[in-house]
């Protein structure tokens, strides 16, 4: 990533925290390990640790987020991303408007061929009411500059208590098609589902395990993916 493009990101994220007031500010670390490491269908690395660093305020967050091989020889990855809930009332009762933009820095190269060590993405997001079970509807829009590529994200997620054990059990289901307007890359569709466990260790600490299954169409990849997480979330 060009050293213009990271200072105005760290700015950005400064300057977020030194906007809110502290009793508004929340922070979460993240410090999970998957089984291998999926992104909208394709696997890009095997087992990794995930660990990420996230501030929120007033609707604002950023944050920052590394998938981090562990086995020799594959990619690290870095990305940076802010942007801001907007309530809408529109979309039921409980509906937002995600607006925001993420860079991708990859210290080793990207993992598309031709491709530099950066990009970066907008997306827009719809999150309407809860319907049937409750299930909560989303779906997203994302736009890379530099792949020249965009993605649309649908996905229904829910969360079910399990008696007077602690936790609920987490649950989504989502789809998604990959398009390429320049020549690095070919349209896909993608889908998959997941479920996840989360149970409170401390007042402000959890431990998660979780399941997810993806696949795609995409010629000359893995298909029938499944992996498994665990890890803790700690919040302030």
């Amino acid at each position: 990533m060009k050293p213009s493009v990271l200072t105005i990101l760290l700015a950005l994220l400064s300057a977020a925290c030194a906007a809110a007031p502290a009793s508004d500010l929340s922070v979460r670390l993240d410090l999970p390990y998957t089984s291998r490491y999926v992104y909208r269908g394709v696997q890009l690395a095997q087992s990794s640790i995930q660990p990420s660093l996230d501030l929120s305020a007033n609707g604002s967050y950023a944050g920052v987020w590394l998938n981090s091989p562990i086995t020799a020889g594959q990619k690290n990855e870095f990305d940076f991303y802010l942007g801001h809930d907007f309530a809408a009332d529109s979309l039921g009762a409980g509906g937002k408007i995600d607006l925001g933009g993420r860079a991708y820095y990859y210290p080793q190269g990207h993992y598309t061929p031709g491709l530099g060590q950066s990009s970066f993405e907008a997306y827009l997001g719809l999150t309407g009411r809860p319907v049937g079970l409750p299930f909560t509807p989303s779906i997203y829009s994302y736009y890379d500059f530099t792949r020249k590529s965009y993605n649309f994200i649908g996905s229904l997620g829910t969360a079910l208590p399990v008696g007077q054990l602690g936790f609920a059990v987490q649950l989504d289901v989502h789809g998604g098609y990959a398009g390429f307007n320049g020549t690095v890359g070919k349209n896909y569709t993608y889908w998959g589902a997941g479920a996840r466990l989360p149970y409170r260790i401390a007042n402000n600490a959890t431990f998660t395990l979780g399941g997810q299954y993806d696949t795609s169409n995409l010629p000359g990849t893995k298909h029938n993916l499944f992996t498994f997480t665990a890890g803790v979330t700690v919040g302030f």
